[in-house]
Formats: structure tokens, sequence, C-alpha cells
């Protein structure tokens, strides 16, 4: 039972690592893994023809599902924001916000390039299921309002697969 098990899961993340390999090979950039469990670092990077580097950070299905709290009380404290505003908003919204504007921004940050990638898996589900849909209403608003806020030049939504990307540039 134990040894099905590994196989689903090393399938399931076969298949999570082709789809995000496909659509930036797609998109003109070789993708190299790089993050390292616990060690705070990049799941990958997306590397141009010109040899630059940028952050692609991956989140499962499951991750938002359980984690936007976990990710805002992480980040609050290491954003530059009015976080009495954002209190405000509802705990998936905080969460896409954390990540945004906190994770991702700091690995691009660190790699000195204005742009990242969001990587993130919303599954087509039987109904009955959270609707993956809703926490990509979210992602969006929570982008809108960093755009909003300035800290966001632009981003662009693409999808392919169970995935949506997201192209974020920070402002200068």
């Amino acid at each position: 039972m134990i040894a099905q098990a590994g196989k689903l899961i090393k399938a399931l993340t076969s298949r999570h690592a082709n789809a995000i390999e496909s659509y930036f090979t797609r998109n003109g950039f070789a993708l190299i893994k790089a993050g390292r469990p616990g060690k705070h670092e990049a799941d990958y990077f997306a590397r141009d023809r010109n040899g630059l580097r940028y952050p692609v950070e991956e989140k499962r299905w499951a991750e938002t599902c359980i984690s936007t709290s976990a990710w805002w009380s992480y980040w609050r404290p290491k954003l530059d924001l009015d976080t009495n505003e954002i209190g405000n908003m509802p705990a998936p919204q905080r969460g896409w916000i954390a990540v945004v504007a906190g994770q991702l921004r700091e690995w691009c940050q660190k790699g000195d390039v204005e742009k990242g990638y969001l990587a993130v898996e919303f599954p087509l589900l039987p109904l009955g299921i959270r609707n993956p849909r809703t926490s990509a209403a979210h992602l969006e608003t929570a982008l809108e309002y960093l755009e909003t806020s300035g800290i966001l030049q632009a981003w662009k939504a693409d999808f392919s697969m169970d995935y949506s990307f997201y192209k974020i540039t920070y402002s200068g």
C-alpha cells in the first residue's frame, strides 16, 4: 500500500514538473529546478536566451487550500504595505499579496531582476469540491491591488493544462 502511494506521489510530481517545463519551453525559456525543501528558495528559475534568470514560484492546489493564512502571517511584518487596509481583505487574498509582494518580490530583488513568475495549479475538479477559480479570483484581485498600490508595474495571466502562469513585473 505504501509503495503504491509513493508511486502515485512520484507520478503527480512528474506531471506537475512536466506542465511547468512545457509552458516555459514553449515560451523560449530553459527551466532550472532550484528550490530545496525548507531552504526558502525559488522553486525554479526560467532562463531566457540572454542568460537572465527569473524566479518561478510554484503553488500547488493543496497549498492554496490551506496555506494562505500562513503565507500572510509569515510575510506581513516584512511587507512595505498598509497592513491595516489589507487586514480587512479575505484571508486567501491576503495570502496571495504576501506571496507576490513578499516571497516572489524578494527573490526578484536577490536576482536583480524586475520580473518573476507564479505557476499556480488550478485543476478542474468535480462539483462539490472547493472551486479553484475562487482561489484564482482572490489571486487576481490581489494582483490588481498591488498594481494600484504601485508595487507592480504590470502582470499577465496565461493558462495551460491545470496551471495558471502569472508573469509579474515589479515597479522599479
